[in-house]
C-alpha cells in the first residue's frame, strides 16, 4: 500500500504481516471430548513446557467431534487465502489439542511447512497467559523505543489476551510464544486447539 505524505514524500508499506481474529461457537461437548482424549493419550513435547499436548492429527475425520469445528476454521481461512493471492483452497495440514495447567507455557517457535497457523481457545481462566508475537525483523536492535511513542511501526511484540471462542490466524513464519499460566482460579486449565494449513 502506498501513502502520500507531506512535501510529495511517498510512503510504501513493505513486507507487513497480517494477523486475523474472529469467533467460533464450538459444540458444547467439545471441552469434555478434549479432556477425555487427554486422559487416554500420552502427551507429546514440542514448544510446550509442562501441560499436555496431543499428538498431531491430519484429517477432518481423525476425531469425529472435531469435524464441524475444522470446517468452520477452513471457511474462515478462505478469504485470507484469497487476499494473499493463493490460488487454492485452504488444506488442513494438522491440528492438535493443548491443555496447560498453572505455570505451564510455550517457548517461542514458528510452524514450518505451512502457510497459515492459528488457534481456537476453548477454556481460558483469568491470567492464564497471553499469546505473544515477536516482530519478524531486527528493528528492535536499530531503534530505541524509549525515544519515541510506540506504534504499529515500532512494536517489538504484540500481545493477544485469550478469550473463550477466540479464533486467531497468522502467517506460520511469525515467531510466537505463550506466557506462563498464572491464574489463581481453582479450575486452572487453559484449553485450546492449534492448527496448520497449507
Amino acid at each position: 500500500r502506498v501513502y502520500k505524505m507531506n512535501r510529495q514524500l511517498i510512503q510504501t508499506k513493505l513486507f507487513h504481516s497480517n494477523l486475523y481474529t474472529g469467533e467460533i461457537n464450538f459444540p458444547s461437548d467439545l471441552i469434555h471430548n478434549v479432556i477425555n482424549l487427554k486422559n487416554s493419550v500420552e502427551s507429546v513435547a514440542f514448544s510446550n513446557r509442562g501441560g499436555w499436548q496431543s499428538p498431531s492429527y491430519t484429517s477432518y475425520t481423525s476425531n469425529e467431534f472435531m469435524h464441524s469445528v475444522l470446517v468452520d476454521i477452513t471457511e474462515h481461512l478462505i478469504p485470507v487465502y484469497d487476499s494473499y493471492g493463493i490460488d487454492s483452497l485452504p488444506a488442513l495440514s494438522n491440528y492438535w489439542f493443548n491443555v496447560n495447567d498453572k505455570f505451564n507455557y510455550n517457548i517461542a517457535h514458528i510452524h514450518p511447512f505451512s502457510y497459515f497457523s492459528g488457534c481456537l481457545y476453548l477454556k481460558v481462566p483469568k491470567n492464564s497467559g497471553e499469546l505473544v508475537f515477536n516482530r519478524p525483523d531486527i528493528l528492535e536492535s536499530t531503534i530505541n523505543n524509549n525515544k519515541q511513542k510506540s506504534n504499529e511501526n515500532t512494536w517489538a511484540r504484540y500481545y493477544i489476551t485469550p478469550q473463550p471462542n477466540l479464533l486467531v490466524i497468522f502467517p506460520s513464519y511469525l515467531m510466537h510464544s505463550v506466557e506462563s499460566n498464572l491464574t489463581e482460579d481453582e479450575d486452572s486449565e487453559r484449553i485450546s486447539i492449534s492448527f496448520n494449513f497449507t
